[in-house]
């Protein structure tokens, strides 16, 4: 009988009211143990019309499984694989290990669960319900947390239940909650009296007292409460179920105890198994039934638990050597190999070579399925059953490195640690140190991360020592506390100890190129980039490194080559995580050559394949990177949200060097606002840190044109003159194109009326040796403004027009705006500006409409976009009204002539 619980069965039918009018959604139901949430889920189940169901739940045995709950979601559906793209229709065949493939990218296995599902909900609405989600395996979790996000346009309604205080507590961020509570009182009381009718009033009312509104309480104390002391010591409710059930097991013969562990330590999936171990165990059909009289299971060939309470009371409550002995019955009757492995671990009192290679065996099919955290937690159970202290430190490493692949940065710092702390070997060693320093520099611990790799470089000597100093976190942590100097000099001194294999060390040699460009050392910078570029993998992160020094040494020609070559390798071959860094910083190309909306177009889709991977830097430096590119493109709330919350992560790690990219972005769309003062609240700091930190290169931080018009515009001459003084020295350091024009740009808004003419001619012949569009046509703009000024309205408006043209050929919507309200000043009529098809779309819009205008079909674009067909054909179709057209042959011809369309991405 269910009882109450109006508001939320309200709720979820409302969830499932939205799904079928085709918005899909999702709901996460948290309460205790016992709350009811199971319940609450078969009764929508069961009261559900019209929708397609799928269900699954998490299991504690199996939380190291990798894709145990996607598999048993999709299992119904599997026939439908075959619709999906082919990279995701690979990685789910390999998740769910239908094929033996390589290794797919986790991004693309997330990819395909989404996929399966609006596949079924193209026939069918569909209802998911997962059940204690608190044991999902993470692979699992992490699918269906990407799945949630990305639903809205599909008929899919999906269920969580997660009980509340549970350590490893399933979590979406954004995800709707519906806390549940215990059962009013009368609702309690209703619970009673139909499932214990013969219960004295007293009695009821002290158990609905005693079970605060918990379902499950109040059920199994009214089957005792003959037995229950009323004045006795008042339990947690989790922990006085776990007695009732605990003390029911106890009149049961040693037999049908022995049944009931043997339950309790298998795989509730894994009946087969269980059955096989019950015979081989000779527990006999009546012990089953014996357990079945008494509560515990469901009569029927499936064996299980009423309540995953009533499961780990048994198992906790059993002997270590009775727990041994069940595993190793268990190990012994399953055909899987995995858990075979997992069963047999858990029946090793101690170090097992045999069963720890059998474990390692198990990871490396978890890695095959991509499941990196499986790989992790099946490594980490080897190396605690590994007898020799070199093989057991090389697997905690490898542990740890699949447990930072999987974001668990703070486990994967304690694996290498206990790794570097074992190894025998002292190369392996410096590895584990080496990584250990460069997972606190990611978790934001700079000085942990610089103290480590320093202080343990002493004790080593040559090459290892120089790894020590730049494999690590080092030269990173020393580079985002913006201590230049010192950072350059660790990278030399690394140098210096390698020797003449320092330049065979490509890690090395990045550093080495890193430090020389942002001290301003351009020209040998540049030449070891160069030299070190070509013999990168392409597909590496190394590679994007080197690639990305050519932007701000000003080649980019060679920039763009190289980030084109590694864009289509690392599509084709789905590495999607490296495939977030090249695009993020392909953005930074972009925006180098003045081209915000290519920019905009490799931000958005670097900012979609950075969220989920749990790297608060490495999201820092993309949303710092998107403000900047909305600023310019007057997407002002968008860049104001981006750059606050990359400064909310900057500020609280320490992080200056992506703090100043932050207050950048912020600081120029107050310039594009017009909101000078703002403008220079927020630069004249960022010029600080650059200052007191060393940094030589202008472009790399490119903030002083900002902030020096600022500073004029607010009247402050003599702060911006002295700002101009140290960008014109950083200019001809590092002699950069951009910085000699910007800094004209910026002696002409300073000089005397007289000298202007000169200045800015001076400024404008400088920007033909830059390739920054954007900045050329500001230094038009400012012309134009001052001659207007000078009431020489004929000649401003020759540079207005010239930079109006260039502003909405490029999509800079501000400075566009500013360009025609000079042109209306100085007494030109223009006409109304129609908005582009960037100003009229949505960021997901434009992406869309993009690929579709790249000839990528629905189906095509959902696979690059990480989108269900349906939200494609969704935003597609807005896109379509919005701009009026009716297909994608007249889509692509307004993008054609739209020249800010026009330069998007070719990759």
């Amino acid at each position: 009988m269910f009882v109450g619980r109006e508001v939320e069965r309200a709720q979820i039918e409302h969830l499932l009211r939205k799904a079928r009018e085709g918005h899909g959604c999702a709901l996460l139901v948290r309460g205790d143990a016992g709350v009811g949430k199971t319940a609450l889920l078969e009764q929508a189940l069961e009261r559900v019309t019209g929708f397609r169901i799928l269900r699954a739940s998490g299991v504690e045995s199996e939380a190291e499984l990798a894709f145990a709950a996607v598999h048993e979601l999709v299992a119904p559906i599997v026939d439908l694989i075959d619709r999906l793209p082919d990279p995701q229709a690979r990685a789910i065949k390999a998740a769910l290990a239908l094929e033996d493939t390589e290794t797919p990218d986790r991004f693309s296995t997330y990819a395909a669960t989404l996929g399966l599902l609006a596949a079924a909900a193209s026939e069918q609405p569909l209802f998911c319900a997962v059940d204690d989600a608190h044991w999902l395996d993470q692979a699992s979790a992490e699918a269906f947390a990407f799945a949630t996000r990305r639903i809205e346009h599909d008929p899919i309604a999906m269920v969580f239940s997660t009980r509340d205080r549970s350590p490893s507590s399933f979590s979406a961020p954004g995800l709707p909650e519906l806390r549940l509570g215990g059962l009013a009182d009368e609702d309690a009381k209703a619970l009673l009296a139909a499932n214990a009718p013969s219960l004295l009033p007293s009695v009821a009312e002290r158990l609905v007292e005693t079970a605060a509104g918990n379902p499950l309480a109040l059920l199994e104390f009214a089957a005792s409460a003959p037995q229950t002391d009323a004045g006795g010591e008042r339990l947690p409710v989790g922990e006085a179920i776990e007695r009732v059930f605990l003390e029911r097991s106890l009149p049961l013969s040693a037999e049908a105890r022995r049944a009931l562990l043997l339950a309790a330590a298998c795989d509730p999936g894994e009946q087969e198994g269980l059955w096989r171990a019950l015979d081989s165990e000779g527990i006999s059909a009546e012990s089953i039934a014996e357990a079945e009289r008494a509560g515990f299971f469901a009569r029927g060939r499936r064996l299980d638990f009423p309540h995953p309470l009533a499961r780990s009371a048994i198992y906790q409550s059993a002997r270590p050597d009775e727990r041994r002995a069940a595993h190793r019955a268990l190990g012994l009757a399953t055909g899987d190999p995995d858990r075979r492995a997992w069963h047999l671990a858990a029946a090793t009192p101690g170090p097992d070579e045999e069963i720890a290679t059998a474990l390692e065996k198990a990871a490396n099919r978890a890695l095959r399925r991509a499941d990196v955290s499986a790989h992790s937690a099946a490594l980490e159970r080897a190396a605690r059953l590994t007898p020799e202290e070199g093989a057991r430190a090389r697997r905690l490493l490898q542990a740890g490195l699949s447990a930072e692949a999987a974001g668990q940065l703070e486990r994967a710092e304690q694996l290498v640690a206990e790794a570097a702390e074992l190894a025998p070997d002292r190369q392996l060693r410096a590895d584990a140190l080496a990584r250990r320093s460069y997972l606190l520099f990611d978790r934001g611990e700079f000085g942990r991360a610089l103290e480590l790799a320093t202080a343990e470089a002493e004790h080593f000597s040559g090459s290892t020592a120089a790894r020590l100093l730049t494999a690590s976190g080092a030269v990173h942590a020393l580079v985002h506390l913006l201590d230049i100097p010192a950072a350059r000099a660790m990278a030399e001194r690394a140098a210096e100890l390698a020797g003449a294999a320092a330049y065979e060390d490509l890690d090395l040699c990045h550093m080495l190129a890193w430090t020389w460009q942002l001290s301003g050392d351009t020209h040998k910078a540049l030449a070891l980039a160069q030299e070190c570029a070509e013999r990168s993998d392409v597909g590496s992160v190394l590679a994007i490194d080197l690639a990305g020094h050519f932007i701000f040494l000003e080649d980019y020609a060679q920039a763009r080559a190289r980030f084109e070559g590694i864009i289509e390798h690392l599509r084709e071959t789905h590495a999607l995580g490296n495939l977030a860094y090249a695009l993020d910083v392909q953005a930074r190309l972009e925006l180098a050559m003045g081209r915000p909306g290519p920019a905009y177009r490799a931000s958005l889709e670097a900012i979609q394949l950075t969220e989920p991977l749990g790297n608060d830097v490495a999201l820092a430096s993309v949303l710092s990177w998107l403000a900047l590119v909305e600023a310019n493109l007057g997407r002002s709330e968008d860049a104001q949200a981006h750059g606050r919350r990359s400064l909310k992560i900057t500020t609280d790690r320490g992080d200056r060097f992506n703090e100043v990219r932050a207050r950048g972005a912020l600081g120029l769309d107050a310039l594009a606002r017009g909101d000078m003062a703002a403008a220079a609240e927020w630069l004249e700091p960022a010029a600080q840190m650059l200052a007191e930190g060393g940094v030589r290169l202008p472009n790399r931080f490119p903030i002083d044109g900002d902030l020096i018009e600022a500073l004029v515009r607010s009247g402050k001459r003599a702060e911006a003159s002295d700002q101009l003084g140290r960008l014109i020295e950083k200019a001809e350091l590092t002699e950069s194109h951009w910085a000699h024009a910007v800094g004209a740009r910026c002696r002409a808004l300073l000089v005397d009326d007289a000298e202007a003419d000169d200045a800015f001619e001076s400024a404008l012949e400088l920007h033909e040796f830059d390739s920054n569009e954007l900045e050329h046509a500001r230094t038009r703009l400012a012309y134009g403004e001052r001659l207007r000024r000078l009431r020489r309205r004929r000649d401003s408006r020759e540079h207005l027009h010239r930079a109006l043209e260039t502003f909405e050929r490029l999509g800079a919507r501000p400075w566009a705006e500013r360009a025609r309200a000079e042109l209306r000043a100085s007494g030109e009529r223009l006409h109304p500006r129609k908005p582009t098809a960037h100003e009229r779309l949505t960021p997901q819009e434009l992406q869309v409409s993009l690929a579709a205008a790249d000839g990528l079909t629905n189906k095509e674009i959902g696979a690059r976009l990480f989108l269900s067909p349906k939200t494609v054909e969704f935003h597609l179709g807005r896109a379509y009204r919005k701009l009026a057209v009716r297909s994608r042959a007249e889509l692509i011809k307004l993008f054609a002539q739209e020249s800010a369309a026009v330069e998007r991405l070719k990759v």
